[in-house]
């Protein structure tokens, strides 16, 4: 039985965004305790202008993508709690905030009081204004 037959995260290599990443919602512990504890590579890279970074890419037993995103500035200096967490944003505009956390708490092993902010419901307009410009950018191209 694989790994998503049996509900744990697999690690997506080589993701690309079907529109553009938003962010859904920022988690109380680090990156690297929650990739091991998933059983999944903790990757490190640079994110442009935001400097060092950790986490990495998966898909939910859903087929739903997520990244893990933590920057190491935000935690140092910022007081970041851990890591970021974000989804496509035709999914967030789509699914909503409630629904996409639900999930992304069971399928990491989450308590809510380990999810200390969630994107509001009302973003779900910008980010479909976001998702359908990305769409018709490409379009264009």
């Amino acid at each position: 039985m694989s790994r998503l037959q049996r509900g744990r995260p697999l690690p997506a290599q080589h993701f690309r965004w079907e529109t553009t990443d938003f962010p859904l919602c920022q988690l109380n512990l680090r990156a690297s305790v929650l990739a091991a504890s998933l059983g999944l590579p903790l990757e490190h890279w640079e994110e442009d202008g935001l400097g060092q970074a950790s986490g990495f890419f998966c898909q939910l037993p859903s087929g739903l993508a997520v990244q893990v995103q933590e920057l190491v500035h935000a935690v140092t200096h910022l007081g970041a709690p851990g890591p970021s967490v974000h989804v496509d944003a035709a999914q967030f505009a789509l699914r909503g905030p409630a629904d996409l956390v639900g999930e992304v708490m069971v399928a990491f092993g989450l308590s809510r009081g380990e999810v200390p902010w969630l994107q509001d419901d009302s973003a779900r307009e910008f980010a479909a204004e976001l998702a359908a410009c990305r769409v018709n950018r490409d379009v264009t191209r």
